[in-house]
């Protein structure tokens, strides 16, 4: 009765729609900062690919002794 009076429930929805709202700013604001993470991780990297090369010559065991590439 007391919604068919008007003393129900009025926010037609604007809480939901609040709550939503935020919701998708904060996956939002974490994909920014994800992709401002992965831009930083990428700037600080080894432009190498993780591993050093350099002029070290590859040393093996073959059949006769060891043999040197390079």
């Amino acid at each position: 009765m007391q919604a068919l009076m008007g003393g129900g429930k009025r926010d037609n929805g604007a809480t939901e729609l609040a709550k939503r709202n935020a919701e998708e700013q904060q996956r939002r604001s974490l994909a920014q900062l994800a992709a401002s993470q992965a831009e930083t991780d990428q700037a600080t990297s080894n432009p190498g690919g993780g591993k050093k090369r350099g002029g070290k010559l590859l040393t093996f065991l073959s059949g006769a002794g060891q043999e040197t590439l390079g």
